[in-house]
This record gives structure tokens, C-alpha cells and sequence, in this order.
């Protein structure tokens, strides 16, 4: 898979969470274990085109997206998955997920 297709894929991914994740409730607490059952993916890293890319040999440091924002697992502030990782509530979640499609359109 090129770069450019595992963003694609990755932006898919999160427009496919972020629809059905508008769907919940906002102030019930974000479940990916319940999204997983719901629609067959979460936003863990097994689901993602560039993890798959870039973990599979070791390290996200060459990911597109840990490039310009900073690694999804270091808890980069700049990296809007720490946030979505950390949300109390699905509106929160979906504030925070609506940043991260963001920034992965941005590496188009």
C-alpha cells in the first residue's frame, strides 16, 4: 500500500467512526469495545491503514502523520489522537476525533 492509500484508508476509517460515533449518545462514556461490536473497527491502532504501514516495521517515526504532528502513542499535544484517546464522553470523543480527521486530510 502507498502512502498516499493508507491515508486514504485512515480518513475512511475515521469518517466511518465518526458517523456512527454521531449516532450515541454525547454524555455516555466512548466505548471501543461497543464501536468494534457496532461497525467491525475502533480508533486502536489495529484499525489503522498507516499503523499497519508504519508498525509493522517498528516504529511510527516514519508515519506521514507522526512526521508533521507527533506520535499517536507518545501523547503528543499536537497530535489530536491523544485526545480522542482520553475523551470522558462521546461529544467530547467526536470534537476530538473531527481534529483528527483534520489533520489526516491535511497530509493530502
Amino acid at each position: 500500500m502507498t502512502e498516499a492509500e493508507a491515508i486514504k484508508d485512515s480518513i475512511a476509517h475515521w469518517e466511518r467512526m465518526i458517523a456512527w460515533a454521531k449516532k450515541q449518545p454525547k454524555k455516555d462514556a466512548p466505548s471501543g469495545e461497543v464501536m468494534e461490536t457496532a461497525i467491525g473497527e475502533h480508533w486502536g491502532n489495529k484499525y489503522c491503514a498507516l499503523c499497519k504501514e508504519y508498525l509493522g516495521i517498528g516504529t511510527c517515526r516514519d508515519c506521514p502523520l507522526a512526521k508533521k504532528y507527533g506520535e499517536c502513542g507518545s501523547y503528543s499535544y499536537n497530535n489530536a489522537w491523544y485526545f480522542v484517546a482520553g475523551s470522558r464522553m462521546w461529544g467530547e470523543w467526536l470534537k476530538n476525533a473531527e481534529r483528527m480527521l483534520e489533520q489526516l486530510r491535511s497530509l493530502l
